[in-house]
């Protein structure tokens, strides 16, 4: 009885014999059972009163979240003694009505005491519909599918036996050996447990009294021997290795409990040996390896191409913090995921959250300003940066960070798949519907890809647009006027901005993803995948967007079309000018760059050697600083070669008139003024006539110059600019 208390204290559950009110029968597919006071066959969860006097329910809550176990307060209200009582699962948050539904998929529930905590619990359960799993006798520990659901009334027999599983202890590091105990709820039924992240059968191995976990670090590397591509290279060194336990209760031959999965880390060192959270993947190793279904080696179908949901498979998903605490716990699909990066060795993969693995969101704050997600992508480093950095992607989307765009959020992590180490990877966004929905709260949008293909919604609204850019003369402003009706230009050219300083060789031509919504939206672009950027200082690309000969790349015509229409109108100039000027200034400048990098090779360096080791790619920390030093060059020639590259296309970042003038000019400035620093008048031969620093008469008056030629010169943020004037 000790060991039972300690393990269900050591898990966050307490025994139902600790509490007046337990959990005693659930429902979570009604259909025809039970109607709620709004008519509907809403989910519902049964309370029984164990004691001998009424008891006050709103001392009590309710949650579907171990880690909000005050989710729901119960209605100010009493039990009587030695009754039930039923709240619904609707969601609708109100007197009693939960404010949250159950999976039917198997969901596990809590009930908590204020100044107590959780006092009673029922362990995720799939149940068909109409189907129910409660307690045997009413409020007892036995629990199970009963006969049949009893709604206020007392429970009937169990039909089929069910067992919870409870480990001890349930810490995720250990710096030293120990023994694990597991306990089933249902004292007649046998534990069989796997370590290789197969499921347990009736013929995996019987656990009898514990499980002794030690340091792995003498045991053969296993799945890191698989070439995962034609790039493979074997691990130089034997990989860090983690335990992974998969266990299940027996009875009769008969599974009769859900597959717990639980990863440890035994060494030393492991406190504080990763300066990332930790994912740990476990899946059978035929779901990634095997010839004909694995998702992650070429195999017989080119396996690691292949796309929908024929080609997902199940994964259990850990998230590990840096404590050891382990913070989300839960099944999902798992794909492959890229393009290119798809051949590499190390790959990405994409999870999904559904209701058919348990539940339909993953629900965690990874990222500050979120913390529910439908789909993550479990990224590596793609193209040519798999070898390189490692990380030029999520330095671009720092980097943007404050720009009018959508980009994904990312967070550095390591991975283990199997409990082997798989290397650093970043756990980011996907940039689909559900991102869209998510932070606009717009259900209903268009999502168009490349050449207007649909990804969702229609694409009907685009190919309107594209014709009136065809047929109309975007010089003559009433048509710009009618554009921006369409397109929210601040965010499009936020957009081209960004691409283009960052030089992505991968673009415009691939990764080009825009949005509406489909009631009154305007167009946006969303920026994503800069695996190929900042490699090139000198990479110009303005010119197949203007349209001039002899500098273009040669992209087909529906990757440029949009913006060489655009910058046929002279405000559309003046506004891209502005504010790529104003993002040289201070988003792209050397100084803000040169920070980030800073910050970003001191995050990775620590982790970069074990990667290397694994992979090979980069081949060892040398190659790889040597890589990041790349990033600095870029980082000091690229503002300057932009600025030389918007002069040739556009000409001097400000304007003068009238030219020629009689008596006064106006000068005007197509960058901030804030970069102004001095301006400066000579004649023919040299020679400075007027001057001004920090600002100049508006207009200015030039009437005592003698007729001539002259040269206006203006420096902005060091770099000089001349005009020629010309006074009559």
């Amino acid at each position: 009885m000790r060991f039972w208390v300690y393990l269900l204290v050591s898990v966050g559950l307490s025994s139902p014999l600790y509490s007046q009110v337990v959990l005693n029968e659930i429902v979570s597919k009604n259909e025809s059972v039970l109607v709620d006071d709004f008519q509907n066959y809403s989910d519902w969860i049964e309370l029984y009163n164990t004691d001998m006097d009424s008891v006050l329910l709103s001392a009590y809550f309710l949650s579907d979240d171990i880690n909000d176990p005050f989710k729901w307060q119960l209605p100010d209200d009493y039990i009587l003694a030695k009754s039930h009582v039923v709240l619904f699962a609707s969601d609708k948050n109100q007197e009693f009505h939960a404010n949250f539904k159950i999976s039917s998929q198997g969901e596990a529930l809590y009930l908590s005491r204020l100044n107590v905590g959780i006092v009673d619990s029922f362990p995720p359960v799939p149940l068909l519909a109409d189907q129910s799993f409660g307690r045997y006798p009413d409020g007892g520990a036995p629990m199970g599918i009963l006969q049949a659901a009893s709604p206020n009334a007392p429970n009937n027999s169990i039909s089929h036996a069910f067992s919870a599983l409870y480990f001890a202890p349930s810490e995720v590091f250990h710096q030293h050996p120990f023994g694990l105990k597991i306990l089933a709820s249902n004292p007649t039924a046998t534990i069989r447990y796997t370590t290789n992240g197969e499921m347990p059968t009736v013929n995996s191995a019987l656990y009898s009294d514990s499980l002794f976990l030690s340091s792995l670090d003498k045991k053969p590397n296993d799945i890191s021997e698989i070439p995962t591509s034609e790039q493979w290279y074997p691990p130089k060194e034997n990989v860090f290795k983690a335990h992974v336990l998969r266990a299940a209760a027996f009875m009769e031959g008969r599974r009769i409990s859900q597959v717990y999965t639980k990863t440890y880390f035994v060494d030393k060192d492991i406190v504080g040996r990763y300066h990332f959270p930790i994912i740990s993947l476990v899946t059978e190793n035929a779901n990634l390896f095997d010839n004909d279904s694995g998702i992650y080696v070429k195999g017989n179908y080119t396996n690691y191409y292949q796309r929908g949901r024929d080609w997902e498979r199940p994964v259990h998903f850990e998230y590990i913090d840096l404590d050891g605490n382990l913070q989300v716990h839960q099944p999902l699909g798992l794909r492959a995921y890229g393009n290119k990066g798809r051949t590499l060795a190390q790959k990405s993969l994409l999870l999904y959250a559904r209701e058919s693995y348990g539940k339909k969101r993953l629900n965690h704050p990874f990222y500050k300003d979120k913390d529910s997600f439908k789909r993550l992508i479990v990224r590596s480093a793609s193209s040519n940066d798999w070898k390189n950095t490692l990380f030029k992607n999520e330095l671009a989307q720092k980097v943007v960070r404050d720009l009018d765009l959508e980009h994904p959020s990312s967070q550095e992590v390591i991975v283990f798949i199997n409990g082997e180490y798989w290397g650093i990877h970043h756990l980011n966004e996907r940039m689909d519907e559900y991102f869209i929905c998510d932070y606009f709260g717009i259900e209903n949008i268009d999502l168009l890809s490349a050449d207007a293909k649909v990804e969702e919604g229609s694409n009907s609204d685009f190919l309107a647009l594209k014709q009136y850019l065809q047929s109309s003369d975007l010089s003559r402003q009433e048509h710009y006027l009618q554009i921006q009706q369409w397109i929210d230009v601040n965010n499009l050219i936020d957009y081209y901005c960004a691409q283009l300083f960052f030089s992505n060789t991968d673009w415009p031509h691939n990764n080009i993803k825009f949005w509406k919504a489909q009631e009154n939206g305007k167009w946006r672009w969303l920026f994503f995948d800069c695996d190929e950027c900042m490699s090139y200082e000198h990479y110009e690309l303005l010119g197949d967007f203007i349209g001039r000969r002899g500098v273009r790349q040669d992209f087909p015509q529906w990757s440029t079309y949009l913006m060489h229409h655009l910058f046929k109108n002279q405000s559309f100039r003046r506004s891209f000018r502005y504010r790529f000027e104003e993002l040289l200034a201070t988003t792209f400048s050397a100084e803000n760059l040169m920070k980030h990098i800073d910050q970003t090779k001191a995050l990775y360096a620590p982790h970069v050697q074990e990667h290397c080791m694994r992979w090979s790619m980069p081949n060892d920390i040398n190659d790889w600083l040597e890589v990041v030093d790349g990033l600095y060059s870029f980082a000091s020639l690229r503002p300057t070669v932009m600025r030389e590259q918007l002069k040739d296309y556009f000409g001097n970042p400000f304007s003068i008139y009238p030219n020629p003038s009689k008596g006064f000019i106006n000068i005007e400035l197509l960058v901030p003024d804030q970069q102004f620093e001095r301006l400066t008048i000579k004649n023919s031969i040299g020679k400075e006539v007027m001057s001004f620093e920090n600002h100049w008469p508006k207009p200015m008056e030039v009437r005592h110059l003698n007729a001539g030629v002259y040269f206006l010169q203006i420096q902005l943020q060091g770099h000089l600019f001349t005009e020629r004037l010309l006074i009559l």
